[in-house]
């Protein structure tokens, strides 16, 4: 992987694992992904999450052209979907594909095993 297209997935990934108004410098950045923990793993859902991924790339990441979101759901793991992205890197003119799992559920920590 060229050092270009690993700072640009991970930009991608810092877009997408922020929340809108977690950043109190510049409040709408991020995704709203996070609004979806919780809600049902059902059409409407991965299509709400479809348009955010879509939104906030588009909006914070200029150096990639995005080609294509598809959301699906995780086969071994109903509370968990996979958000399957394309995108062309502009710099190098190449296509690159990339999958962000995303979880409709929260797990709870177990703070012996972290603390402990």
């Amino acid at each position: 992987m060229t050092g270009g297209q690993r700072s640009v997935e991970e930009s991608i990934r810092i877009i997408l694992g922020t929340a809108k108004g977690e950043r109190v410098m510049r409040p709408d950045f991020g995704c709203d992904l996070n609004s979806l923990v919780f809600a049902p793993n059902n059409s409407r859902t991965r299509a709400l999450a479809q348009y955010y991924v879509e939104e906030a790339l588009t909006r914070w990441e200029h150096r990639i052209i995005l080609k294509e979101v598809n959301v699906r759901t995780d086969p071994d793991d109903e509370t968990r979907f996979h958000v399957a992205i394309s995108y062309l890197l502009r710099s190098v003119n190449t296509y690159f594909n990339m999958v962000y799992p995303f979880y409709l559920e929260r797990g709870e920590i177990d703070t012996q095993s972290q603390f402990g």
